[in-house]
């Protein structure tokens, strides 16, 4: 007699963000984070996504504030402007968002920046060398580690998961959008 395996909420959500999480891969992935200019352009979407998407009430409630000072401690480094929109009170989104959701992806992105770090480590100019605070911020690997230890022991077909995939794939949406 087989059992089936009963899918976890990690696989879930890695399943069910896929596409969208490929596409933005692949739109970030043409910013020259080696010149200031692309840098800087990298350095805005995330800086303007991260604000829109607030912070959840899981680890990200710690992490996103600390990446948002990075970012933009970096963009002045660079001379690039403020997001004017992303002050905190005026990007305070309409609803909170599933704090797994805000986890997964704020958590992962630390991940894929991990491996820009090297490319970002290999610019000969200076200014842009100056700029470090966001690739040298802390990877949080043990957060994601016990995130990902949660969530592949947490039911993935209940109405909760469903929520948590939709806003990880509405937080994609919102890189997305400010890429346009």
């Amino acid at each position: 007699m087989t059992t089936a395996l009963r899918p976890t909420l990690r696989a879930r959500l890695r399943e069910g963000t896929q596409a969208r999480h490929r596409k933005l891969d692949d739109a970030l992935s043409a910013y020259d984070i080696r010149t200031p200019g692309g840098l800087a352009a990298f350095l805005s979407v995330h800086e303007a996504a991260f604000s829109r998407i607030g912070p959840g009430a899981g680890v990200s409630g710690r992490v996103l504030p600390d990446l948002l000072q990075r970012l933009r401690a970096d963009l002045v480094v660079l001379g690039a402007a403020h997001c004017a929109a992303c002050d905190p009170a005026a990007a305070t989104p309409a609803r909170r968002r599933h704090p797994v959701a805000v986890d997964y992806v704020t958590l992962g992105s630390r991940l894929g920046s991990k491996v820009l770090r090297r490319r970002w480590a290999t610019s000969p100019d200076p200014l842009v060398q100056r700029a470090s605070a966001y690739f040298t911020a802390p990877g949080y690997l043990d957060e994601w580690r016990r995130f990902c230890d949660a969530a592949e022991t947490a039911p993935a077909d209940d109405a909760d998961a469903e929520l948590a995939v939709a806003d990880a794939n509405g937080i994609f949406d919102v890189f997305l959008e400010t890429l346009s």
